[in-house]
């Protein structure tokens, strides 16, 4: 299994099982209000990348290093228990809430055989656009797990990686200045931490770049204050060809 660190599953038929003696997957609740995620009997559907971890007790007093799990597509998993809280997963993040699965040993994680499905791009295609991917990957692997996500759902397309690449650094933005590209900050300092960054979606992006682009939203009260606070300020803004074209 390629997709997951293997020390505490093991292969059982066509399931995978956790076979340590306690576990915690943390689901961005986000998946559920956006129907990526479900309750299915006494199983849960959901998309498969979140951060897990695992403890060596069963009372969850001894916890391990937290983990990725890193499967770009829609899996069902057997927790024991689960619970809805909030919390913050890495430092220096605000807190997010969470739908916490609760495994014991010899639990369901997800079945051995992930069926490749288109669902499972244009939900991944969803959530990265969304600016919602959750932030369990360093900036430098977010292409990788894209591409893991397009070869799990038997699609591709005859385009240069430049495009993929141009997408994800406007959606990454740097967490103390996010009207500044991630990728940008890296390049002047390669030593950066590469999980200091923040998502952002289209709208998001407009409204902290340029007052013009941002007005084509729908919530134009909203773009104008912010478009007002930013000339306060004195803050540049992005000028688009169109608004150069408008001046004159």
């Amino acid at each position: 299994m390629k997709y997951i660190d293997e020390k505490y599953f093991k292969i059982d038929g066509d399931n995978l099982l956790f076979t340590g003696p306690y576990m915690e997957a943390f689901i961005p609740y986000y998946y559920f209000e956006k129907g990526i995620a479900e309750e299915i009997g006494t199983a849960f559907k959901t998309f498969g990348l979140f951060n897990i971890i695992t403890y060596n007790d069963i009372d969850g007093k001894d916890p391990n290093p937290t983990r990725i799990v890193n499967i770009p597509a829609s899996i069902m998993t057997y927790p024991s228990a689960y619970e809805v809280k909030s919390m913050a997963l890495h430092k220096g993040e605000p807190p997010s809430h969470f739908a916490v699965f609760k495994y014991n040993t010899n639990d369901i994680f997800c079945f051995r055989v992930i069926a490749k499905e288109l669902t499972a791009f244009k939900t991944f295609l969803a959530i990265l656009l969304g600016g919602k991917l959750p932030s369990v990957f360093p900036y430098d692997k977010i292409i990788d797990v894209w591409m893991k996500n397009m070869e799990l759902s038997d699609i591709s397309f005859d385009i240069s990686d430049t495009i993929y690449e141009l997408v994800v650094s406007s959606i990454y933005r740097y967490r103390r200045d996010p009207s500044k590209k991630f990728g940008a900050i890296l390049a002047k300092d390669p030593n950066h931490s590469l999980y200091d960054y923040i998502t952002a979606s289209p709208r998001e992006i407009t409204k902290i770049n340029s007052t013009y682009s941002s007005v084509i939203f729908e919530n134009m009260d909203e773009m104008l204050t912010a478009g007002i606070n930013r000339a306060h300020k004195g803050t540049p803004e992005v000028v688009s060809p169109m608004e150069e074209i408008m001046k004159y």
